[in-house]
């Protein structure tokens, strides 16, 4: 049978936020996992990979941390992709060579969106997202809950867990590990993936892997020869090779400790 899903609402003091929710065909009481979407939002992507956690067995659970942004809507998601990554370690003038390579009008769209990117609250995704642990938890029919994250979504995972929510288990997609500061408060263990060439995030791993050791916390981590967001199908970076590997690896890691 196929997993069933429904889309819910749920509140947290800054308002009342959306998730899509994924039910496992099989009897409850079910290992819950929430699945945090990328900076390209909870898109039909990120909606079909939820459901593909369900149909693994997960109550899968993805917050839509874009609920009350309405600037998000205006932008296509490929769109939204190229601004968040275009200005990524170029300068100005590399960014306009790689600009000058799309139509007008895309170049526009393009500007548009980064200008959004930049203007995003950030710093209270994370609240969103411990608002949707907040309502996996009052579940009866979860046991123990984890949490998976891609780019954007990879940092809120991590950002999750050093909230010090009862975590089973955690997994980073590329994304920037929490602050030093907050690892205390990790209860439970990470896994990372993330790509050689994301130098900005990548070459801040291994002191985040040294200071897991030194706060007495399990991180294990892997890099793969691919670019950021290689494991998101729709974007141009995809790489099947390192996507499949990645996913086999999380996928037995969430099965071990959920």
């Amino acid at each position: 049978m196929p997993a069933s899903d429904e889309r819910i609402t749920f509140e947290i003091p800054a308002g009342t936020y959306r998730a899509f929710v994924a039910t496992p065909p099989t009897p409850p009481p079910w290992p819950a996992l929430i699945v945090v979407h990328p900076i390209t939002g909870l898109d039909g992507m990120m909606v079909q990979r939820t459901r593909d956690f369900a149909q693994a067995g997960y109550l899968a659970v993805a917050p839509d941390v874009y609920s009350a942004d309405a600037g998000y809507g205006r932008h296509e998601t490929a769109i939204i992709e190229a601004a968040a990554h275009l200005w990524l370690g170029r300068t100005d003038e590399q960014v306009e060579t790689v600009l000058a390579e799309y139509e007008p009008q895309a170049r526009e769209q393009i500007r548009a969106a980064h200008v959004w990117v930049m203007a995003r609250p950030t710093t209270t995704y994370v609240d969103v997202v411990a608002g949707c642990f907040a309502y996996v938890r009052a579940r009866a029919d979860v046991r123990k809950i984890g949490c998976i994250g891609y780019c954007m979504g990879g940092r809120l995972a991590g950002e999750l867990a050093a909230k010090g929510v009862d975590l089973a288990a955690g997994v980073i997609y590329y994304g920037s590990g929490p602050k030093p500061e907050t690892l205390p408060n990790i209860r439970c263990p990470l896994q990372g993936h993330y790509a050689v060439t994301d130098r900005g995030i990548t070459g801040k791993v291994y002191e985040f892997a040294l200071a897991m050791h030194a706060a007495g916390k399990s991180f294990n981590y892997s890099v793969y020869d691919a670019d950021h967001g290689f494991g998101e199908s729709q974007a141009r970076v995809y790489n099947p090779e390192a996507a499949r590997i990645a996913g086999e690896r999380a996928k037995a890691f969430l099965a071990k400790n959920l």
